[in-house]
């Protein structure tokens, strides 16, 4: 997953709202939201089995995105999607902060985790040492990519806030239409805003440029699916996938798959 837009309490009548992208190589396989396991919904990456976003009947929401580092991945460290599920399995966001505060981050690559419900929204930043450093949100508009929350690097962040603005008082059924067009957004940057990369061969200056669309296309790598989550206190009032590109492929619901599983 690799950017995350989030209205954290601004709304009454959905406490939380997100918006978010999955970008991914196009040749990792992955099957859309489904029980993963007792309680918890979400997608599964079936290469390391676990997930990119997952949500619970009670209305806890958990990404992970990937922070962008020069070197590939170690693939002896622990799935990030793993730990996707163990704090979906934590049942809370107070228990959540727990569990990330007994780990060891250099267990992974480097990741930012997303978390919340209807009263609060944290996200953690596991870099290479061991302590995980967790910033919590005040109400307002979230957008989450690569790297730490309002990092300049990343203009996709702040190109999302503008396109989402006018709708953050629109009625809910407005916002809901709204949202895939600006998950499906391309504009990217102009070149010469991006720096040059370190000598590197994974990146070159141009690709990073592409990398900067909300949307992304390029020819092994793009955005796979997207997903809209709406949750009211203690319940997910929506949840709905698109199992491709957002800009040609449409939503899906699954409210129901998780709401019947509602605690009552």
């Amino acid at each position: 997953m690799c950017t995350i837009l989030a209205l954290h309490r601004v709304r009454d009548d959905a406490p939380l709202v997100i918006a978010a992208n999955r970008d991914e190589f196009y040749a990792r396989a992955a099957t859309g939201p489904h029980e993963l396991e007792a309680g918890i919904f979400g997608g599964r990456d079936e290469q390391a089995k676990g997930t990119w976003l997952g949500v619970t009947p009670s209305g806890l929401v958990v990404a992970v995105t990937n922070q962008r580092t020069y070197a590939p991945p170690d693939p002896t460290r622990h799935s990030r999607g793993e730990l996707v599920l163990e704090a979906l399995r934590s049942g809370s966001v107070e228990a959540i902060d727990r569990l990330l505060q007994s780990l060891d981050a250099r267990r992974y690559n480097a990741f930012n985790l997303f978390y919340g419900d209807a009263r609060a929204l944290h996200v953690a930043y596991a870099r290479d040492e061991p302590r995980i450093t967790i910033e919590a949100f005040e109400p307002g508009v979230v957008v989450l990519a690569n790297d730490r929350v309002g990092a300049p690097e990343y203009p996709k962040t702040r190109r999302a806030e503008e396109l989402v603005a006018p709708l953050l008082s629109a009625p809910l059924p407005e916002l809901r239409a709204g949202l895939p067009r600006v998950l499906a957004d391309h504009q990217r940057p102009p070149l010469q805003d991006i720096p040059e990369p370190p000598e590197n061969p994974r990146f070159t200056r141009e690709l990073l440029r592409e990398l900067q669309a909300l949307c992304i296309h390029t020819p092994v790598y793009g955005t796979r699916s997207a997903s809209i989550v709406m949750v009211g206190d203690g319940e997910v009032l929506s949840y709905e996938h698109a199992d491709g590109s957002p800009c040609t492929t449409p939503f899906v619901d699954f409210t129901s798959l998780v709401r019947e599983h509602r605690p009552v």
